[in-house]
């Protein structure tokens, strides 16, 4: 299809088109050269205000199969200005003052007008699987060009639960999908097998070396299980590749055991947890897990979220930030929260800002930027209410408030100081990884200069620097070596425009993004009902709405069923795959890939 596609673009650039010999070199859209690929993406925005979403879903597809395309307009807003500025002022007459002037193809890429269901027959009949009719709570990622789904439950609460990999193929050409049972190595699935389980996650990363992986944590079992990391590897060509399991060791200390969480990769290798069930309550603490480092800490979190009393079943969605450079948006979407007086379902969206710093020192001086803002918002209140909760932990036998089990909770140093200065106390995690950080930048630094850097720097009790700085001189070099990725920022955004998003406040709903929006799809209402809402979130907008269904595609049928903890796939910038879930009815309307 290069050849065809070649010739439709080509057309539709027009007379504007005149590489002509550059058309008949190339191959395939990879070779074609920026300035034409600049030219075909102009004709096509020209035909946004005819064809509507079509022209879009071009866009789209152009992006997918065109790493110059993507880079120039989704990645790369410095290289962005140049070759789109020239095309759309000379080809389109656009006349912009922004620092963009990309943004009307940007717009075209990231806004969702409609969209189109299209079922596909699901085959199992020559493979022994498990009853996929009915299951929910399992866990799905995308490893490579695998489709894997991992255990869940059947007939909700009541199971039995399980413990199957399963992998998933698309034949576009007959529109089927097929499921098997995951191949395994002749050594069987490894010694870090998760077992059955439901509520989990499952989310694919990447350890230090390179190796792609997927993390498994969480859920429940028979019991809760401890959030240990396993993970999943996958070995052998790619066409017939086999999987196994391994069990990580990691320090620091895990977060609580939970379940219908969510883990999402923020960062290369780094995984920030969220949220979930524990017995009778809701998690309202963040955790990172570094795969890069091997370790478990508690960020320093700015700000307050919206919904202060935790999310389970919700959705979350990773948009990175426009431009490059890493870090961007965690969207935290819908849920609900558990309490003794029951679940209360959650219309709101909270969004952690996450911001990477290359350097200890940046690290350092930005944080303190930000608390001195989150100390001038919070007033006496605030500092009212870090006193009670130093007051609480001496009450319970901590001899120091900022070592006790939940120091990690505070942004708090020495109080007093923190009182004068308004600013400058970092979290015990972040003074340990700017430590890392400051001796990997410096190895000639000696552990008393260490001390001495951070004392003058930040507002920290003596006894927290102390412990930082012989952490970060009893770790292996290996460890010191791997301090060397960014450090990482969060803060809760207080954008009042996030405020206005209202969803259907469901639990376990269906979660797809697409380009800078996040597309929202049914899930479980506070009486146990079946949402139908479709909702794009428009992460640049910062609004949400309804979605039409287009009725005028060539392949016309029904929605979907609604339900509940239906599973979802990546496949390309405009499309994903939706399966599984459970309504509590007739499970078999559950069976059909969408």
């Amino acid at each position: 299809g290069a050849e065809n596609t070649q010739e439709s673009y080509t057309h539709m650039a027009g007379a504007a088109a005149t590489n002509d010999n550059a058309v008949a070199r190339a191959s395939h859209l990879f070779d074609l050269p920026d300035e034409l690929l600049t030219q075909c993406a102009a004709a096509l925005a020209t035909l946004q205000s005819v064809r509507g979403a079509d022209s879009a879903a071009d866009l789209c597809r152009l992006a997918s199969v065109s790493q110059r395309f993507c880079r120039l307009v989704l990645t790369d807003a410095a290289a962005a200005a140049l070759p789109w500025a020239l095309a759309l002022r000379h080809n389109l007459g656009w006349r912009c003052e922004t620092p963009h002037p990309s943004s009307r193809l940007y717009r075209a890429l990231s806004t969702i007008e409609r969209v189109t269901w299209k079922e596909m027959s699901l085959d199992t009949a020559h493979q022994r699987v498990p009853s996929l009719a009915g299951r929910s709570s399992s866990a799905a990622c995308r490893l490579g060009p695998a489709l894997l789904m991992y255990g869940g439950t059947l007939n909700g609460n009541f199971g039995p639960l399980l413990d199957d990999l399963l992998l998933l193929a698309i034949d576009r050409a007959t529109g089927r999908v097929t499921v098997e049972a995951a191949p395994e190595p002749p050594g069987g699935r490894g010694a870090g097998d998760p077992g059955p389980r439901r509520g989990h996650s499952m989310t694919a990363t990447a350890l230090a070396d390179g190796e792609a992986v997927a993390c498994l944590l969480g859920g429940w079992g028979d019991g809760e299980v401890p959030m240990v990391p396993h993970l999943l590897h996958s070995s052998g060509s790619g066409s017939a590749p086999a999987f196994s399991w391994s069990c990580l060791d990691v320090r620091g200390v895990s977060p609580s055991r939970r379940a219908f969480h969510s883990t999402t990769e923020v960062a290369p290798s780094r995984l920030l947890v969220y949220g979930g069930l524990g017995v009778g309550c809701c998690r309202t603490d963040v955790t990172l897990l570094d795969l890069s480092a091997m370790a478990w800490s508690a960020p320093q979190l700015h700000g307050v979220p919206r919904c202060v009393n935790g999310r389970a079943g919700h959705g979350a969605a990773f948009v990175p930030r426009r431009g490059g450079g890493g870090g961007g948006e965690l969207l935290l979407l819908s849920g609900a929260m558990r309490s003794a007086s029951g679940d209360a379902h959650q219309y709101s969206v909270d969004v952690l800002e996450v911001r990477l710093h290359a350097s200890g020192r940046e690290f350092l001086e930005r944080g303190f930027a930000a608390l001195e803002l989150s100390a001038a918002a919070e007033g006496e209140r605030g500092f009212a209410a870090r006193r009670r909760q130093e007051e609480r932990l001496i009450a319970a036998e901590c001899s120091d408030p900022y070592s006790g089990p939940e120091a990690s909770l505070s942004d708090s140093g020495n109080p007093d100081r923190l009182c004068t200065h308004k600013a400058g106390a970092v979290s015990h995690a972040n003074l340990v990884g700017a430590a890392f950080k400051l001796r990997a930048e410096a190895p000639s630094r000696t552990r008393t200069e260490l001390r001495e850097y951070l004392e003058g720097a930040t507002t920290n009790h003596d006894r927290q620097i102390e412990r930082a700085v012989n952490e970060a001189f009893d770790a292996s070099d290996q460890e010191v070596a791997a301090s060397r990725a960014p450090l990482l920022e969060l803060r809760w955004s207080d954008d009042e425009s996030w405020a206005s998003v209202r969803l259907e406040p469901v639990r376990t709903a269906w979660y797809a993004t697409c380009a800078r929006s996040v597309l929202v799809w049914s899930g479980v209402d506070e009486r146990h009902g079946m949402s139908d809402t479709l909702t794009a979130v428009d992460v640049d907008r910062r609004i949400a709405r309804a979605v039409e269904v287009n009725a005028d595609a060539p392949f016309p049928s029904p929605i979907p069923t609604p339900r509940g903890g239906a599973l979802c796939w990546p496949l390309s910038p405009h499309e994903a795959l939706l399966f599984s879930g459970s309504n509590h009815g007739d499970e078999s309307e559950m069976l059909a890939p969408w």
